[in-house]
């Protein structure tokens, strides 16, 4: 067995260095291959493999490991940012192993952004006036919610355009004033303007940012300010937050009460060049309370072409953290002299169409290859030919499902844009074993598409059940409520939705409470029948039992198995569905799935 602090030996002197500075803020500036997330648990690594190290995030999780065992810090008291999900879960992975923290590593606080902000605002959210059992919606119902605003409205345009819109000004996490001065010379951002000052404030706001940047003023005339006011109001009504709000209200929750990060001691961030400035900011409440933070990120301005480096934030200058701050930089590369390779060449790099990276067969360092005047590449191997069969006989299907996952993040990661996951195919005897394997892929980062057959969480039985889940949290969400008050079928046609629709936008208040009051016969405007009246009655008796049973912290797979039981969701898939079966297998799975979900948030919880 190593010893607590192993873990060290395997390090260059760069990365120790990084590991064990006593430094409150620390900056670790290196570029790809430096060594700045080299891989200490592989032993006499192939060519390959050094090619890929630094794609892991050693250093960062050496550092959290070093802060716990050497310096007494609680991991419970630590956060680590990441920019993906793919690079949380390789760290927590790293710091599972009992190299690192073992079991005392899910105390960690780490995730995305958006996952940290989620888990604040779940906590705290009624101290800015939030219900905390929002909905999280994703792009495609932003976009549907979108896409019905511009068609009540009059307005065309897709709704990808006004949500870009959207996003963007949020992202800026500036005041009013500020933001309309900086693109008052830039009329045509003016957009931008509108969306940020309404989405902020309020009208007034909005007339205030127009006049600041030249403008008359007459902003209820412009699609960005209708459409930018009705989305949020979508929003607010049905108590929903989309990604970027995860991150707007986190600044603003955390901002108006810092008490609840005084008990961070240190915040470590990856790839801080990506971050843009609402998560720049974050970042100084989250390191607020003690101000000791790591940050690893490039000196290039930017390893991603399309995400521009914002000027608040440069790695070198502006840093809002104490003084004088240690820097690191590791330039060496990982990969030492380049060995002969194999005769024939692999594939031209800057003939790759879709590959912006290069290989410098000299350095042996990738670099962006977007310049088209740098003189031809070429990838040469030692790796002969193809690859054997392998047969390989693993525990469960989630065993299974892990390391087809792993093993497409690896295939990808050696090819370096020879092999993408467009090239990966995946061969599955039903579809009723898509589901943990989907779920692995999320968790690996690689994207995927589903042939001949529905992604698990977009199949119809999945998302009626998901939306009785979700309406029960969250009564305000109307998109659930008008897709389960009709499953199983209880005679609520289109044009009584219509009229509760219409009654709720009148009256500013939600879907479900004109359901409430049609079942009890006292909603003026809408007229059904006595026995439609009993079922939706029945209807609504349903989602609140769930919402008890789930207040109760039953188990999830229990939930869902006593609400399919409840409203008889076998006999409705048998009599409006001819692959009745395998739906109904489709409903198992989710259950187990649920089941194991609950036991991982709970061992995540004892931490």
């Amino acid at each position: 067995m190593p010893t607590t602090l192993d873990f060290l030996n395997v390090l260059n002197p760069a990365q120790l260095e990084a590991t064990t500075s006593t430094a409150d803020a620390l900056q670790i500036l290196a570029g790809p291959g430096s060594g700045k997330t080299r891989d200490p648990h592989v032993s006499n690594p192939s060519l390959f493999q050094l090619l890929i190290l630094h794609q892991h995030h050693t250093v960062l999780t050496s550092r959290v490991a070093w802060l716990v065992d050497s310096q007494g810090v609680d991991p419970s008291r630590i956060i680590v940012a990441t920019f993906t999900n793919k690079a949380a879960n390789e760290m927590q992975e790293r710091l599972d192993s009992p190299r690192l923290l073992g079991e005392r590593s899910r105390k960690v606080i780490m995730g995305t952004f958006h996952s940290t902000c989620s888990s604040f605002l779940r906590r705290h959210a009624d101290k800015i006036g939030l219900d905390r059992n929002f909905t999280i919606v994703d792009t495609g119902i932003s976009k549907s919610i979108m896409q019905n605003i511009l068609k009540d409205l009059g307005i065309e345009g897709k709704a990808e355009i006004f949500l870009s819109e959207i996003s963007k000004a949020k992202s800026h996490n500036v005041g009013c004033d500020a933001f309309a001065r900086t693109h008052a010379k830039d009329k045509a951002d003016v957009a931008v303007v509108y969306t940020w000052v309404v989405w902020s404030w309020s009208l007034d706001a909005a007339v205030r940012g127009g006049e600041l940047c030249g403008l008359d003023g007459r902003l209820t005339y412009c699609p960005s300010f209708q459409t930018t006011r009705s989305y949020k109001e979508r929003l607010r009504r049905d108590n929903y937050l989309d990604f970027d709000d995860l991150l707007v209200s986190a600044h603003w929750l955390l901002s108006a009460h810092p008490e609840i990060l005084a008990f961070v001691e240190h915040v470590l961030v990856d790839e801080f060049q990506d971050t843009n400035p609402i998560q720049y900011d974050l970042l100084k409440l989250f390191a607020a309370a003690r101000r000791r933070i790591t940050v690893v990120g490039g000196e290039s301005p930017h390893l991603l072409p399309f995400v521009p480096l914002h000027p608040t934030k440069p790695l070198t200058t502006t840093w809002p953290f104490p003084s004088p701050t240690h820097q690191i930089r590791t330039r060496a590369s990982s990969v030492g002299a380049m060995p002969t390779l194999a005769t024939s060449p692999a594939r031209s790099a800057t003939s790759q169409a879709r590959s912006w990276r290069g290989w410098n067969a000299t350095t042996a360092v990738w670099e962006p290859s977007c310049d088209t005047t740098r003189p031809p590449k070429t990838l040469y191997t030692t790796h002969p030919l193809g690859s054997p069969v392998t047969l390989l006989t693993l525990r469960d299907g989630k065993e299974e499902a892990a390391f087809v996952a792993r093993e497409v993040r690896r295939l990808v990661r050696r090819g370096r844009g020879i092999v993408t996951p467009a090239d990966v195919a995946v061969l599955m005897r039903s579809n009723t074993v898509s589901r943990e394997l989907e779920e692995a892929l999320v968790r690996e980062g690689i994207a995927y598409r589903v042939v001949g057959g529905h992604k698990f969480f977009d199949r119809v039985e999945i998302k009626d059940l998901l939306s009785y889940l979700r309406l029960a949290c969250n009564p305000s969400d109307s998109l659930a409520l008008a897709r389960t008050i009709n499953i199983p079928k209880r005679g609520v046609g289109n044009a009584t939705m219509d009229a509760v629709l219409e009654i709720a936008k009148r009256r500013r208040c939600t879907t479900w409470r004109v359901v409430k009051e049609l079942a009890k016969g006292v909603s003026e405007g809408v007229k059904v029948k006595a026995g439609v009246r009993g079922r939706v009655r029945g209807f609504v008796g349903v989602v609140e039992e769930v919402g008890e049973w789930i207040r109760e912290k039953i188990p999830l797979g229990i939930v869902i198995e006593r609400l399919v039981d409840r409203i008889r969701y076998e006999a409705h898939l048998k009599d409006s569905y001819p692959d009745w079966e395998s739906r109904i297998e489709n409903v198992q799975e989710l259950a187990n799935y649920a089941s194991r979900f609950a036991e991982e948030e709970k061992e995540a919880d004892g931490r």
